[in-house]
């Protein structure tokens, strides 16, 4: 595609000497003998225009020199200048230079060979520029959408209810979230203590931080120990990259350690130097990197009577609950059920893509409130997941319901049989803090068994 060119001079042979060497290069030119007239072309041109040629040594009394590049950068501030400069105008070049233009060709003998070299010069340049503008462009858009979902992510994991359980909670969190002062949140398996302890990052000093958190009955002692403190290439066999533990990703923000009763001794005990003295070192290595972050612990288990048979520290016991909240069973927050159930409703219409919003017969949402719900919220939100991917209505109904919340004898025996085999999972994964390795073990079955009996 032929390029455009704007050649701005008021000496008239020289205009179109310059002109006629660039067309028979291929270059498309416009012509302009004053500064005035060139900012004119420039404005209504801008669209078209690939470069400005611009002499600065434009007839005294009219627009020249810096002036005509700082107008004509704001006519067209996306076209490349180039600008011609006489003898004895080194001083008004530095300062277009500074003004932005981009290259510098000396009027001399040579003028009409060193003018095209600069065009290509000028070509490259506006092709990077273009690039950039470009990334800038894309990144500005990939920073909206991030932001979209993030808003999208707190509005699906915020903390949902009006109950006074829940206001208890939400009091809790609001004056324990300034400063960085440990907090323990204690309560059933499922009740939601990781969406607590993300609200209480989220309303801290340090929100802009990472939030990172780690279940620590899902993973036997050792390959805890490399979650935790990460590991240098070649710390044990397998060992080959770095890898950065959760502590040390959790550096200006805040780390959640979920079923933090079930951490080993030897585990307590590396924490607990790692917090006094705000660093850690990773497995096979000798180098201590300074952390600064935020610890909220979660807690299924009875921490007290684990003291007493020596299982806890009681040094880590006190660290931790410098601030205790205690996040309460759904039975104990019941009339947040169908709330609940609408917020999960809707973000699972969201995520498949739904258009129509779904909702709950009342008759459904008076079996929501009588069933004890041994699973709390967790199994609250998964009961409504598998209702709306499974019913293409927008009224969901009794007979959407899964088969454990319908009664006992209700549905089929093949469903009943399924209804069992879940909730023996269930119990399995109570029984083990979430543990899905030794749920899975006690029950006799594989992770996949599992988590298809689970699905």
């Amino acid at each position: 595609m032929t390029e455009r060119i704007l050649l701005v001079d008021d000496q008239r042979d020289l205009l179109d000497h310059l002109a006629k060497v660039l067309r028979e290069r291929r270059y498309e030119v416009l012509a302009a003998g004053s500064g005035e007239e060139a900012v004119d072309v420039a404005r209504r041109e801008k669209e078209r225009l690939d470069a400005i040629v611009l002499d600065l040594d434009l007839a005294p009394g009219k627009l020249e020199g810096a002036a005509a590049v700082q107008l004509l950068r704001q006519a067209a501030p996306e076209v490349p200048i180039v600008a011609l400069s006489g003898k004895g105008t080194t001083l008004d070049a530095v300062k277009v230079l500074k003004l932005g233009v981009v290259d510098l060709v000396e009027k001399g003998l040579y003028v009409e060979e060193a003018l095209p070299v600069s065009l290509q010069r000028v070509r490259a340049v506006a092709r990077v520029l273009q690039e950039n503008r470009q990334l800038r462009r894309d990144l500005q858009m990939l920073q909206a959408r991030v932001e979209l979902q993030r808003a999208g992510e707190r509005e699906r994991n915020r903390i949902v209810g009006d109950s006074p359980a829940i206001r208890k909670v939400l009091e809790d969190v609001r004056v324990a979230a300034p400063g960085s002062r440990p907090v323990l949140l204690r309560g059933e398996r499922g009740t939601g203590k990781e969406l607590v302890a993300a609200t209480l990052h989220e309303r801290s000093d340090r929100p802009d931080g990472p939030f990172v958190a780690v279940n620590c009955a899902a993973l036997p002692g050792s390959l805890l120990e490399r979650e935790l403190f990460g590991y240098e290439t070649g710390a044990f066999p397998g060992a080959d990259l770095r890898r950065l533990g959760k502590i040390e990703q959790a550096h200006g923000g805040t780390l959640y350690l979920g079923d933090v009763g079930y951490l080993t001794g030897e585990l307590q005990e590396r924490l607990m130097r790692a917090l006094d003295a705000g660093e850690v070192m990773r497995l096979g290595g000798g180098e201590r990197v300074k952390v600064d972050l935020r610890l909220v612990a979660g807690s299924v288990a009875d921490l007290e009577a684990r003291i007493e048979s020596g299982a806890f520290r009681r040094d880590l016991f006190d660290l931790l609950a410098q601030r205790v909240i205690r996040v309460p069973p759904l039975r104990d927050r019941a009339e947040d059920i169908a709330r609940l159930a609408d917020h999960f409703a809707e973000g699972m219409r969201q995520k498949v893509g739904w258009t129509e919003p779904r909702g709950f017969a009342p008759e459904v949402l008076e079996r929501f409130r009588l069933h004890p719900w041994p699973g709390n919220v967790r199994e609250l939100r998964a009961v409504v997941d598998r209702m709306v991917i499974g019913c293409p209505e927008r009224t969901l109904r009794l007979r959407d319901l899964p088969v454990e919340l319908l009664g006992p004898g209700a549905g089929t025996l093949p469903q009943q049989l399924e209804a069992l085999e879940r909730a023996l999972v269930e119990r399995a994964l109570d029984r083990w803090t979430g543990n899905r390795e030794r749920a899975a073990e006690s029950l006799g079955l594989t992770l996949a068994e599992l988590d298809a009996k689970r699905a």
